[in-house]
């Protein structure tokens, strides 16, 4: 009888140590779910990130080239002033 109850006691025992290696188990899973749903979440942020920072940066070489035709627009009318001027004091002097 002492080995039947001795044997009944271990198998409480090892049922009572599986449950407490489930728990820890669910509770794992728990955890490693949170942890992927907030990577993804910081995923997504990053990419949103970056889709804005193209677009900031597409935006900057948009001006830039606006500058760059206003510039060279100043320097044409910069050169035909110039001209229409000279043409204007040769006019004089005649």
């Amino acid at each position: 009888m002492e080995d039947a109850d001795y044997a009944r006691s271990i198998v409480t025992v090892q049922e009572d140590a599986v449950r407490q290696v489930i728990e820890v188990f669910d509770g794992m899973s728990g955890q490693i779910a949170q942890l992927l749903a907030e990577l993804r979440s910081i995923a997504t942020g990053t990419e949103a990130e970056d889709r804005e920072r193209n677009d900031t940066l597409e935006t900057v070489e948009s001006i830039s080239a606006i500058i760059e035709e206003t510039a060279s627009g100043a320097m044409q009318v910069h050169e035909m002033a110039q001209h229409l001027q000279g043409s204007w004091i040769r006019l004089r002097m005649c």
